[in-house]
């Protein structure tokens, strides 16, 4: 058999023992050896993050069609096999609950390549398992404006339709929340029990980001001032003044 048919065919028999070509005619009938004389030692490793660089622990590795494993504490999972050169076996993870769907290639390739010891490097791959949900900080200051300059405290934070805290000294409170990215989050300020504020109960949207992230949300309020009228006072009706005597007029005696 000439080299060439030689290394197709040990592509063959490898990919047959380990599941990748099923379907292919022959596959069911071919033996699985662990290991043949065209085939090299291979070590592949796989290290597993999260997207804020942590370390992610339970990610299964799904190699040829056959999960082989998880990542340990530190994220790491590592395996020997042997494969011919060249060859090509596909490639998945699963991340874990809580976790969106990792981007990975869908396939490894097992190429010689020489390490600085002389021996063959290990085949690598990076995955990052981003968290389905993101943290949001939410930061709500109250404010009056004009001569009541100051915090204004004790008003319900209403997020989603549900009061999450209240303003407290300087008008500042202070929520977290866990949302998906793209998510909108309606946050308002209650002000029912303050009827002399306005505007009254002000509404924000809040976009969720692709990362963690601080929201800051300030909110100016004027007092509104009841103008009242002064009520005059009734005067009591006075008595009528007597008419002073008329003068008389002088008599003259003759």
């Amino acid at each position: 058999m000439m080299p060439a048919r030689r290394g197709r065919a040990a592509r063959r028999r490898w990919a047959c023992a380990i599941g990748i070509a099923a379907g292919i005619a022959g596959c069911d009938r071919a033996p699985a050896p662990a290991a043949h004389a065209d085939d090299s030692p291979y070590t592949f490793e796989l290290t597993a993050r999260d997207d804020r660089g942590a370390p992610l622990s339970g990610v299964r590795v799904v190699l040829a069609g056959t999960e082989r494993g998880a990542t340990d504490a530190g994220g790491r999972f590592a395996m020997e096999l042997h494969a011919p050169d060249g060859a090509r076996a596909a490639l998945a993870v699963r991340c874990p609950d809580g976790y969106a769907a990792a981007d990975v290639p869908d396939a490894v390739v097992f190429r010689p390549v020489r390490a600085l010891n002389g021996g063959r490097a290990p085949i690598r791959v990076d995955v990052v398992c981003p968290r389905a949900q993101r943290i949001v900080a939410l930061v709500v200051r109250a404010q009056h404006a004009g001569r009541d300059r100051g915090g204004v405290e004790d008003l319900p934070v209403v997020v989603d339709g549900q009061v999450r805290a209240r303003t407290g000294p300087g008008g500042i409170a202070h929520v977290a929340l866990d949302r998906a990215p793209g998510a909108a989050v309606r946050v308002a300020l209650d002000t029912s029990a303050a009827p002399a504020l306005r505007p009254r109960s002000p509404e924000r949207i809040v976009a969720v980001g692709d990362r963690d992230d601080v929201y800051v949300i300030d909110q100016t309020f004027k007092r509104e001032r009841s103008r009242r009228r002064r009520a005059r006072r009734a005067v009591a009706p006075s008595e009528p003044r007597p008419e002073p005597p008329k003068p008389r007029r002088p008599v003259k005696v003759q």
